[in-house]
């Protein structure tokens, strides 16, 4: 096996975080870990317990008014799908259904739509899972009941699909993290015709049930809807403030955006990147402790630069929990395959020399 070596120095000094978000996996399992040679080890990043299981679950409208709200969905799905290609290491399943009552799921249920279908190195293959997901939604027409179930809807699909009885696998995964992105035009009817059930903090309640502790549920909305930017033309009339809409959306601390805008592209990205930030990139934690001006970190013989993400840095250490953290892991070819390599003098007061040159 052959293992290449990158050299990286840091900078100036460790870069601090506040607040910061990262999931620490304190034992990740090393091969070729020469222990006698202190301050050096091998990470296989498979192995690195990531946080890393998300489902994306969009529930739109098929009535007869949304014809330019899906459209738009479909012109600008490029834009959604590529923050999760750029992220690799994100493993995400997506699904798509109907606010309709009784209409079976469009796409990602009976049969799973996610990474592991596309292969990251390959335009086509990217090109083909996002023409899958178009027409998943032109499947959903807009002949569907003027009636909108959002909550009924995604609680009916989920449970359906998270059921002891059910035949076909789990929608949500154990471990993953739950988005819900809600696409409509009109006000959000399901407490008014299934109940209680069904106010907005009781169906949220209800989906934690499926979802693992210390995993995040997140709701997001792309609405028409007159108070909404660029919607006064609205036929409707319905208002997102005050609305189950804006309830579910702020408890889940989502976002709104308007489909109205002629910028709708880049806001339905910026949901993409929200939901991206649901999953933690690791902080891989040192056995020894650093020089911290010493910590070199290797991968594939480019240079990982440390130091801020908004100057470029891929990575920073925190001296607290002795861990080095990654902002993401968009650098990283082939998750199964490769490897990370940190590298630093080790702070007790012993001068070693750990350079290694690259062997088979």
């Amino acid at each position: 096996m052959k293992i290449i070596l990158i050299t990286l120095f840091l900078l100036t000094g460790c870069v601090e975080k506040n607040n910061e978000k990262f999931a620490y996996h304190y034992d990740p399992p090393r091969i070729e870990r020469n222990d006698d040679i202190p301050g050096q080890s091998i990470y296989r990043l498979k192995d690195l317990g990531l946080d890393n299981k998300v489902e994306v679950l969009f529930v739109i409208d098929n009535s007869g008014s949304m014809d330019s709200i899906q459209q738009n969905v479909i012109n600008n799905a490029r834009l959604f799908m590529d923050e999760f290609i750029v992220q690799r290491h994100i493993d995400w399943k997506l699904g798509i259904i109907s606010t309709d009552k009784s209409e079976s799921p469009f796409l990602g249920f009976d049969t799973s739509f996610s990474s592991k279908d596309i292969d990251y190195n390959s335009e086509s293959s990217i090109q083909e899972a996002i023409g899958v997901f178009q027409d998943g939604v032109r499947a959903l027409g807009t002949n569907g009941s003027p009636s909108e179930y959002v909550f009924y809807s995604a609680n009916r699909a989920i449970s359906t699909y998270n059921s002891p009885n059910n035949t076909k696998p789990d929608f949500i995964r154990s471990g993953s993290h739950l988005a819900v992105i809600m696409i409509s035009d009109e006000e959000e009817q399901s407490e008014d015709d299934f109940g209680g059930a069904f106010e907005p903090l009781s169906f949220l309640n209800g989906l934690r049930s499926y979802v693992s502790a210390n995993r995040n549920i997140r709701f997001y909305g792309a609405l028409n809807l007159v108070d909404l930017d660029e919607c006064e033309g609205s036929t409707w009339g319905e208002r997102y403030e005050g609305s189950p809409y804006e309830t579910i959306i702020n408890a889940t601390n989502g976002f709104i955006i308007s489909a109205c805008t002629s910028d709708f592209g880049t806001r339905l990205a910026d949901i993409s990147k929200d939901i991206a930030s649901m999953v933690k990139a690791p902080g891989i934690p040192l056995r020894d402790r650093p020089k911290p001006f010493s910590i070199r970190v290797y991968y594939k013989g480019q240079e990982l630069k440390p130091g801020a993400e908004a100057d470029g840095g891929k990575w920073y250490f925190n001296a607290i929990k002795q861990t080095v953290n990654f902002y993401s892991f968009d650098f990283v070819d082939d998750f199964e395959k490769d490897y990370l390599e940190i590298k630093f003098e080790v702070d007790d007061g012993i001068p070693r020399d750990t350079d290694q040159t690259s062997r088979d």
